[in-house]
């Protein structure tokens, strides 16, 4: 359980977004048993990966079970 000091330290959102993009995001939210926050803070997470990655002149891919790339993730 949160404290009030802890509490006090969020921050609240507002995001506007297509109606096709939240019908994603719930399916996303649903299939993986989280919220639909946790999507977004899951997601957060991922791009700060990929941002620290890019400042250290690394990519970030998609592997399968052999670790052979199947996906460069470009553009973040």
């Amino acid at each position: 359980m949160s404290t009030q000091n802890e509490r006090e330290k969020d921050v609240r959102l507002t995001v506007v977004m297509k109606a096709e993009d939240n019908a994603r995001l719930e399916e996303i939210a649903r299939e993986s048993r989280c919220t639909k926050n946790e999507v977004f803070r899951k997601a957060f997470t991922l791009f700060d990966v990929a941002f620290e990655a890019k400042k250290n002149k690394q990519r970030i891919g998609i592997l399968d079970k052999d670790k052979n790339l199947l996906t460069e993730i470009i553009g973040i």
